[in-house]
């Protein structure tokens, strides 16, 4: 039963988007598009606000962190911040990439 309800709100929910897109003059297949823009913006966004947050923690770059605390000993925060922040890295790098190869100039 719940699930009726479910499949019910959803086609309900698509339906009024769909609605809604049509009363501000957008076509099904633009409103899709401009869709998929704005979840790869959004990723981008997100991983600027996470490398700027661990850039403003430490008051360096992701290469001067690193190399300043290369010597230090072991420290777990540092390195779940490490892994964190080299992954935000990477993660922009890749959606940048694929903003580029559809002219999206981010």
């Amino acid at each position: 039963m719940t699930k009726k309800t479910i499949t019910i709100t959803n086609k309900s929910k698509n339906l009024k988007i769909h609605n809604l897109a049509k009363v501000l003059g957008i076509k099904r297949d633009e409103l899709e598009e401009q869709y998929t823009v704005y979840s790869l913006i959004n990723k981008i966004e997100k991983f600027r606000n996470e490398i700027q947050f661990f850039e403003n923690k430490y008051n360096k770059s992701f290469s001067e962190f690193i190399q300043s605390n290369s010597t230090l000993p072991e420290n777990y925060e540092y390195e779940d911040d490490i892994n964190d922040w080299e992954y935000a890295i990477t993660n922009l790098e890749y959606y940048r990439k694929l903003a580029i190869s559809i002219s999206l100039n981010v």
